[in-house]
């Protein structure tokens, strides 16, 4: 990932679309509309990337959007201090370190990473994966994007997992535009899944939602 502006691709290509999103001062790291936006470009790309605002404890809501989740990570930048965070060290399937063309830095942080995993994540520290990338360099890059696409390969279902996601957000928008009202309203109608079969598109749900609860 990078800043988008300092990425190079010729103007008419239409592979690649940058969207970027004000947080408008959400904690969870995205912006109220990420899932709205991530829906649509859904039927327009094969891979949609999100990029959160920063790393911290409550940045995590990523984790209920994204299929795959990466934490990139840079060397020596408050190494101990940033792998035993709770919460953020948690969730993400592989963990990114870039600028690995520092080779010393990157070597210590490399294991110093591993050896916090030990303790954040027992059990599971053998089986997480960290991938040492330079933009520099190039190193590390194929082997990034040879496990995005592994995972979108090995997705079997990816409208199902979208549906998931849509009866999530679709409670969520629910319980903060109509409280308990809402959600009450929402459970004489059978709930967020049954609505949103009912109606067939979430849009269309929301609509629906809208006359009934006015």
């Amino acid at each position: 990932m990078g800043d988008r502006t300092r990425v190079r691709f010729p103007i008419d290509e239409a592979r690649l679309f940058f969207r970027s999103q004000a947080s408008d001062r959400q904690l969870g790291g995205m912006s109220p509309s990420t899932f709205q936006v991530c829906r649509l470009l859904h039927y327009f790309f094969d891979i949609v990337i999100i990029e959160t605002v920063g790393i911290g404890q409550n940045e995590i809501e990523i984790q209920k959007l994204a299929d795959r989740v990466y934490l990139i990570l840079q060397p020596l930048a408050g190494d101990q201090v940033q792998f035993l965070k709770a919460g953020i060290m948690e969730i993400p399937q592989v963990f990114v370190l870039n600028k690995s063309d520092e080779e010393e830095a990157a070597r210590k942080s490399y294991y110093a990473l591993r050896a916090s995993l030990q303790f954040v994540r027992p059990g599971e520290e053998d089986r997480i994966k960290i991938i040492r990338t330079s933009g520099i360099t190039g190193a590390g890059l194929d082997e990034l994007t040879d496990d995005i696409l592994a995972f979108r390969n090995d997705s079997n279902d990816p409208e199902g997992a979208l549906r998931e996601k849509e009866v999530r957000y679709f409670t969520q928008w629910v319980s903060e535009e109509f409280g308990r009202n809402g959600k009450r309203t929402l459970e004489e109608l059978g709930g967020a899944s049954a609505f949103l079969n009912q109606n067939g598109d979430f849009d269309l749900a929301q609509k629906d939602f809208l006359t009934r609860i006015s």
